[in-house]
């Protein structure tokens, strides 16, 4: 049936398309750095997840977090998520810096993408918990 499809196309289209197709199966299946990405996504996701966690939280009156001590405990949790992280992903953790980095093709658009994603994806997730389980009687 798809080769049917495919012969109904006319020569340009059907050139596109083909090309389309094989760079769709050269990068979900046949790319070894699949498994790279899935890693940055998941340490890009947890670190911006740490990182605004403490952020959040150390911002938060109600929580009595003593005022000095927020650039601080700032600055640590970004860090420690760097510490753990950056050997794999540069430490981004933040869509300026994955911009920066891709700018200067430190890493490719792709992996831009997929870091933006992922930090994207950890702020509403870090919100939603610090949101409905940190902080549920005060927001």
């Amino acid at each position: 049936m798809i080769h049917t499809t495919l012969n109904k196309l006319s020569g340009v289209n059907y050139f596109k398309f083909n090309l389309f197709l094989s760079l769709l199966i050269k990068m979900t299946i046949s790319n070894p750095t699949n498994e790279l990405l899935a890693q940055q996504f998941l340490i890009e996701l947890f670190g911006t997840f740490f990182f605004i966690g403490v952020i959040l939280v150390v911002t938060t009156p109600e929580n009595g977090i003593v005022p000095g001590i927020a650039p601080l405990a700032i600055g640590l949790a970004l860090a420690v998520a760097i510490y753990f992280g950056g050997f794999n992903t540069g430490g981004a953790f933040n869509p300026g810096v994955s911009l920066a980095l891709a700018m200067r093709n430190s890493i490719t658009w792709y992996q831009f993408l997929v870091y933006i994603i992922a930090q994207f994806s950890a702020a509403a997730l870090v919100f939603l918990f610090w949101k409905y389980i940190l902080n549920s009687n005060n927001v």
